[in-house]
Order: structure tokens, then sequence, then C-alpha cells
């Protein structure tokens, strides 16, 4: 009996020594709807349909992009933010990304989304601000 106290007392001991502050980590949970991709191929190749992007700002580590395209009724659009993989050395930081929207529907009605995007992985070590240079619309800064 007393082997098996001594057991469920060390298993209570080890349970509550350890904690997950989620600190820095990448991997925890996110309020975002997608993530960023880092992929210089797909940034350069990666095909996207025809489709405007009206608004973009930063919420937290979230971007936000407003966007319109023609459509049934948007429900297949696939959403990506594609990022170049190139930090430009400058201060504060740069990087370059692409908003990608595949969009197979064959209708002549006009939609609008909004899609936000987890850019926790665009952030740069030593800084706590970075440029976010959006190809065919304008920029943004992501401080975190």
């Amino acid at each position: 009996m007393k082997t098996i106290l001594v057991f469920f007392s060390a298993l209570f001991f080890l349970n509550t020594a350890c904690s997950d502050d989620g600190g820095d980590d990448i991997s925890r949970a996110t309020n975002c709807d997608l993530f960023v991709e880092i992929s210089e191929s797909k940034y350069e190749n990666e095909q996207s349909m025809h489709g405007n992007i009206d608004n973009v700002s930063v919420q937290g580590d979230c971007l936000i992009v407003e966007y319109g395209a023609s459509g049934c009724d948007g429900s297949t659009w696939q959403p990506m933010l594609i990022d170049a993989g190139v930090i430009m050395e400058s201060f504060p930081p740069q990087r370059n990304v692409r908003f990608v929207l595949k969009n197979e529907e064959a209708c002549l009605a006009y939609f609008q989304e909004i899609t936000s995007f987890d850019i926790t992985a665009l952030r740069v070590d030593g800084t706590n601000e970075v440029v976010l240079h959006i190809k065919d619309y304008s920029s943004v800064n992501y401080q975190y």
C-alpha cells in the first residue's frame, strides 16, 4: 500500500512541476483563419485568379485581408499568403509577401471576403517590427 501511495505522490508532483506558459512558441493557438507560407518558389510561381485586394491591416499577429472576386458564392475560394523567404536588411527589416486567391468559380456575381493570416513566422530576431510589402498593394508595418 505504501508503494502505491509513493507512486501516486510522485506522479502528482511530476504533473504539477511542469507548466507551459505559451511563451513565444509559434505553434501556439491562433485566432487567425490561416497561416502564412514561406516559399520562394511559390511566391514566384503560384497562379492567382483575378481578384482585388480592398484593404489590408494588422491586428495583433494576424494580417487581415479584405478582398473580392467574381464567382458563384465564394465558398470554394482558396486564399493564401506567401512570403518570398527573403529578409531585406534595413531598419526596420522588410519582407515581400503575396496574396494569392485560387478561384475556379465561373459565375459573374461579385463577392467580398475577409481572411486573416497568422504572420508570427515573419518575425525577425533582434527587432520588434517588420515592414510587409504586399505585391500589387501597399505596405503595412507588423509590430510585435
